[in-house]
């Protein structure tokens, strides 16, 4: 996932920011295993994020998750989650795709449009109160908006 937007939000600290342990999580659900892929504190993990409890805290996390796709419950949990794996000044950066919602709610049920109305404005408030940037990827096989906000 890389795009000019987010290079360029994270030019200016970079130098304070990358130093730091940057973990790289790809989250489904199934039984899984850590596993160390290079000398620079870079793991995967493939399980549950709720399941992923690392000794360490974090700069900067990459959350690749559309939380618009999951029920507010369950991405409320997941941003207390990373809020605990997060040290202080922490920037997460994650995904959202553009325009999947709104051709998602021509399907849906009520109660299920009522669900991601609710996701929907947790994530906007989010925003709202932390977000730092957004930038956007039109040449990813579904188009996204890349946020960035302090998590911490």
């Amino acid at each position: 996932m890389h795009s000019r937007c987010s290079s360029k939000l994270h030019t200016k600290s970079r130098s304070s920011v990358i130093k730091g342990n940057i973990p790289i999580i790809i989250s489904y659900f199934s039984s899984g295993r850590l596993s160390k892929i290079d000398p620079l504190n870079r793991a995967l993990f493939c399980g549950s994020i709720l399941d992923w409890r690392p000794d360490e805290k974090y700069d900067i996390i990459i959350c690749s998750l559309p939380f618009n796709t999951f029920e507010p419950d369950f991405v409320s949990k997941v941003l207390e989650h990373l809020e605990h794996l997060a040290k202080p000044g922490c920037i997460l950066s994650y995904v959202e795709l553009m325009w999947i919602t709104t051709i998602k709610q021509v399907f849906l049920t009520r109660e299920q449009r009522i669900k991601l109305d609710q996701t929907r404005a947790l994530m906007r408030s989010l925003l709202s109160m932390k977000g730092i940037g957004t930038g956007r990827v039109y040449l990813n096989v579904t188009p996204i908006y890349i946020h960035h906000i302090a998590l911490t």
